[in-house]
């Protein structure tokens, strides 16, 4: 008795060889199309091609950007969740935690413009000043990591969050001098 091959790999080995038959164009309007709306995906392959494609030190930095911008847009969804229900199910929470970790890890590792350093610190307050998700720590953690680039501020951001903390007033008088 002859055995079939299992199914997955006939479609697998079937992609394979398509893969290889299109050319450049066809793969590029694939890749946006299935990017499209997933920030996971998105991410993916910017790191992919991050490492694949030699690039200026400029384009690399725009590209590590834009695969951290892609990261936080995966877990915000999640992280809103868990803010506005103080919480949420296990599983969630693991999962926007060692995402957050792994943006907070990358950040600290990235060359990214100060620009876009600030505009993720813009998009971490929110939800620092709720503390309602029950992630401060990690959200704190990413929040230094846009500044670990320079530890002067990144020590100041620590005493900013202490008197926050110590004094929810200040909170506005922080907030926006992040904004300059």
């Amino acid at each position: 008795m002859t055995m079939r091959k299992p199914k997955e790999n006939r479609v697998t080995s079937h992609l394979a060889e398509l893969v290889r038959a299109a050319d450049a164009a066809v793969l590029g309007r694939l890749v946006e199309r299935l990017a499209g709306k997933r920030p996971d995906i998105q991410r993916e392959c910017l790191e992919f091609l991050q490492k694949q494609v030699a690039s200026t030190v400029q384009t690399e930095a725009d590209t590590e950007a834009a695969a951290l911008f892609a990261l936080w847009q995966e877990l915000e969804p999640d992280l809103a969740e868990l803010d506005e229900y103080g919480g949420g199910d296990h599983d969630t929470e693991d999962l926007v935690g060692e995402l957050l970790y792994e943006l907070c890890t990358k950040l600290e590792r990235s060359r990214i413009a100060r620009e876009d350093r600030r505009s993720l610190l813009q998009e971490v307050l929110p939800y620092i000043r709720s503390g309602n998700a029950g992630m401060d720590d990690p959200l704190y953690d990413v929040a230094y990591a846009t500044y670990a680039h320079k530890a002067k501020v990144a020590q100041k951001i620590r005493r900013m969050w202490v008197d926050v903390i110590k004094r929810p007033d200040k909170w506005e008088t922080w907030a926006n001098r992040s904004k300059r």
